[in-house]
């Protein structure tokens, strides 16, 4: 029971009872982390590179990350940067040799991506290496440290994400996007050099109808033999690109406005009002006498 001295100054309790507290509470134990179980996990292998002797050592999973018959190929520096695949990125050995940067005492980080062709492996694997490097008494690099892991399905769609930026899904032709690009720098080129450059605007008509009657695989596989066949009429330095959905935009460097005649009415549509067979059941959808009409516009 508390007495007034103790209660002087201090707030009552709510029910006038000073509390019984039972024993002390332990304090919770703490939990020791499997720094190297965690790795596992998420599939990365840890690493460590001494560049005086020029070893690495690699963490004990490093086989489960990589698809290696033995750890030779990779056990040093030099031997893992031979596995690098030329042009497929900045590779550890130049982040760490060649660096700019200077270690003020905690290490310079380095994250990089490439290739790796490692012995006895079907196909190129994709990594990601994410690490640290450590400068000796010299400044200059003394040893490395990091983690390593595969990432050949995030590539594969990074990679993917790049080609639809600038390219068409259907067509294989570049995007409208991008062909508003290639006009913009044709017509400043054709300005600074007095030179000139022409813009067609094609359109297939009918899409609609072959749309009902075919379906919209058939009609896909129209735009697409369009596509192929405009393009086979174009010089190297022209462009092509689908505008929209029915649409190809058609970028003519060093023409004159008969050229883009010509182009318009006579070379294109004959290219395109050829017999085609679409589908499965070998259906003919641009025969010449029903071909869709190429709309033209300069």
């Amino acid at each position: 029971m508390a007495t007034s001295d103790q209660t002087d100054g201090m707030r009552p309790y709510v029910d006038g009872q000073e509390p019984c507290v039972v024993g002390e509470p332990s304090p919770s134990n703490p939990v020791a982390i499997d720094h190297g179980a965690i790795i596992t996990s998420v599939g990365e292998v840890a690493y460590e590179w001494r560049l005086d002797t020029d070893a690495i050592v690699w963490g004990a999973n490093v086989g489960e990350v990589l698809p290696l018959g033995g750890l030779d190929a990779i056990a040093t520096g030099r031997g893992f940067a031979q596995c690098v695949e030329p042009d497929s990125g900045r590779s550890r050995a130049e982040a760490v040799s060649h660096a700019s940067a200077v270690d003020q005492g905690r290490g310079v980080p380095y994250e990089l991506q490439y290739a790796l062709r490692l012995p006895n492996a079907s196909a190129l694997s994709w990594v990601e290496d994410i690490g640290r490097w450590f400068a000796g008494a010299d400044g200059r690099p003394l040893r490395a440290h990091g983690v390593l892991r595969v990432i050949n399905e995030r590539h594969e769609r990074e990679e993917r994400l790049a080609y639809l930026s600038h390219f068409d899904a259907l067509t294989g032709e570049i995007n409208r996007w991008h062909l508003t690009e290639l006009l913009e720098a044709s017509i400043a080129e054709a300005t600074k050099l007095r030179s000139s450059c022409g813009f067609l605007l094609a359109a297939i008509d009918n899409l609609g109808s072959i749309n009902r009657a075919y379906g919209y695989d058939i009609a896909d596989e129209v735009i697409t033999a369009v596509a192929k066949r405009i393009h086979s009429q174009l010089r190297a330095k022209d462009h092509l690109g689908r505008y929209s959905g029915n649409k190809f935009g058609l970028i003519l460097n060093n023409c004159t406005i008969e050229d883009m005649r010509v182009a318009a009415e006579h070379s294109l549509p004959q290219a395109i009002a050829q017999d085609h067979r679409f589908g499965e059941s070998g259906r003919s959808v641009l025969r010449p006498e029903q071909a869709p009409h190429l709309r033209r516009r300069a």
